[in-house]
Formats: structure tokens, C-alpha cells, sequence
């Protein structure tokens, strides 16, 4: 199970390492561009067979995986599955348009860490994910094991705050910034339309 992962993950300071699956090119885009933003490492395939082969590569680590449940070919729960009996399966969030309970259920029976609805805003993802993946290496929040996303966040912070210290003005809220961060979902994607409801 995904207690043996701990022999491959970062070091203090390392990126996570992600890989985003959805065929969806538009949010694989958006979840990429906001991820690395955010500090992580990313890669993103179309579907769960490349995910898996980019899984079982040799010498290839991933910490965590972010897991679209309706795919063609292979849906992310059988993804999912097969994830599960690699040797050293890594984390893996369920992100979906469908929103029932039995989905959700069998999501987190099968052995996902999280279920997360479309269309939801990246920010939340991010720090959800993060939030995962920092519980289990171990790495409280103010650690010296902080994950690079939570440090480039706070200097991130910090910076607002000096900036508006040296201007003599108020700090952006993050309500002030939401819009301009790119957290916008992708006007492509419809709940019911090309298979992700």
C-alpha cells in the first residue's frame, strides 16, 4: 500500500513531483501551469494507460497523482486500481464532475486520498493536495520539511506585504487577487460533456 512510498520521497527542500491525468487538454493545462506556479514538479498525460506506463518507467518517482475519473479506454477508477499494486503506488486524488456518494465511496475504498469535484477553484486543489502530501512525510506547517509550494506561498506573502509596506498602501487580499491568479475554470469544460459528469 502507499506506506512504502516514504523510500522515494523529497528530500527537505525537493519539488513534489505530480502527474496529472485527464484527457481534457484544457484542464490538464490549467492544472499544470497552477501546480508548477505553485512549486511542484509536473508531468501530464490523456488517459490512464500512459499514466501507467509512465508510473511503472523505470527510475520515474511520483509522489502524487491527481486522477480524472472519466477517461476513455480506462477510467480512473481502474487506473486507480492498477496504481494500488505497483510496488510503491503513490498518492492519488480523484478529481470528477460526478458528484455521488457510491462514486465518491468506491473512490476512497479503492484507495484514493481525496475526491474532489468539478469545477473547483486550482488554488483549492493545490492546497488540499498539499495539505495530503505534507501529512504524510511528516511535514507540519512552519517545519523545516515544508514542501517548496507552502515556501514560494509564504514568500509569495511576504513580498505583498513588504511592497505595500514601502508604498504606504494595504496588502492585496486574496479575495482582491482570486480573479487574477488564473483560477478561472476552463470555459471548455461542461458538466455532462465529453464524458465528465
Amino acid at each position: 500500500m502507499q506506506g512504502t512510498m516514504k523510500e522515494h520521497g523529497p528530500e527537505r527542500d525537493s519539488d513534489y513531483r505530480l502527474l496529472v491525468v485527464d484527457d481534457q487538454t484544457a484542464i490538464r493545462d490549467l492544472l499544470e501551469h497552477r501546480l508548477e506556479t505553485e512549486g511542484f514538479d509536473v508531468e501530464t498525460v490523456s488517459d490512464g494507460r500512459s499514466a501507467l506506463d509512465q508510473l511503472r518507467e523505470e527510475g520515474t518517482a511520483f509522489d502524487a497523482v491527481v486522477l480524472d475519473v472519466s477517461m476513455p479506454n480506462m477510467d480512473g477508477f481502474e487506473t486507480l486500481r492498477r496504481i494500488q499494486n505497483l510496488d510503491r503506488p503513490p498518492l492519488t486524488m480523484m478529481v470528477s464532475g460526478r458528484k455521488s456518494e457510491r462514486e465518491q465511496i468506491r473512490a476512497f475504498e479503492l484507495g484514493a486520498v481525496d475526491y474532489v469535484t468539478k469545477p473547483f477553484k486550482p488554488r483549492v486543489l493545490v492546497v488540499r493536495l498539499e495539505s495530503h502530501l505534507d501529512r504524510y512525510w511528516g511535514n507540519a506547517p512552519g517545519s523545516d520539511g515544508d514542501s517548496t509550494a507552502r515556501k514560494a506561498t509564504e514568500e509569495e506573502t511576504t513580498a505583498k506585504t513588504t511592497s505595500a509596506a514601502e508604498t504606504g498602501s494595504e496588502p492585496e487580499t486574496d479575495a482582491e487577487t482570486e480573479d487574477s491568479e488564473g483560477d478561472d475554470w476552463p470555459g471548455s469544460w461542461t458538466p455532462g460533456v465529453e464524458g465528465d459528469q
